[in-house]
């Protein structure tokens, strides 16, 4: 994050004709971080002012702040109307996609008009989990898993505890582990000699 100095730095090599890498070395800053502050900040009739730079910083780090799906009531009025469909937040951005860079592709039956407007899934995502408790059941919006609400994670120190070593458990549990990983003996698949001649040639000791 850029402070006041930093902005007093870049507003005076941008003064004196030094360039974004130049810039960036001097206040040990990365290249692409000094270009993104010019390009957001900088107008063309004024040029990249100090005390407009940090305001729209301070603006922009300001929270909550509204997704573009909130913020736009004709975007926000679709996603929810194709949710309530039953169309996921994938398919809802790529039909957004297809619109606004097709022209004979219109908007589905039923589906409100956007006039080109589009939002990648992850936008729509945080928007849907960002609406307070009950207001996807509100606006008739059923998840795939067929719930109204996201399911709520526990927290890392209250989930199920690990596993105990295998040592607590005593020497019956060892033996019952052991009888159920070692594999049964298997039967001899030598066929068996047949007749008492055969019995005598078997028991009969090895002179």
């Amino acid at each position: 994050m850029l402070t006041v100095g930093d902005r007093v730095e870049i507003a005076s090599g941008l003064k004196v004709g030094w360039s974004i890498r130049a810039i960036a070395e001097h206040i040990g800053r990365c290249p692409s971080v000094v270009s993104r502050e010019v390009r957001r900040n900088a107008t063309k009739t004024r040029g990249y002012k100090i005390v407009t730079a940090d305001c729209r910083a301070q603006r922009r780090r300001a929270r909550p702040q509204l997704g573009k799906v909130a913020a736009d009531p004709v975007l926000r009025a679709r996603v929810l109307g194709d949710l309530g469909r039953s169309h996921t937040p994938r398919q809802i951005a790529g039909r957004l996609h297809a619109e606004a860079c097709g022209a004979s592709v219109g908007p589905m039956k039923g589906s409100v008009p956007v006039q080109g407007r589009t939002v990648s899934h992850e936008a729509i995502y945080r928007f849907v989990y960002a609406l307070p408790k009950g207001e996807l059941a509100r606006h008739g919006v059923m998840l795939r898993s067929r719930r109204t609400q996201r399911r709520r994670f526990k927290p890392v120190g209250h989930r199920r505890p690990p596993p105990r070593p295998i040592a607590t458990y005593g020497r019956g549990f060892e033996a019952s582990l052991i009888s159920r990983v070692l594999p049964a003996p298997r039967p001899s698949s030598r066929p068996q000699p047949r007749g008492a001649g055969a019995v005598s040639r078997v028991t009969s000791p090895v002179r």
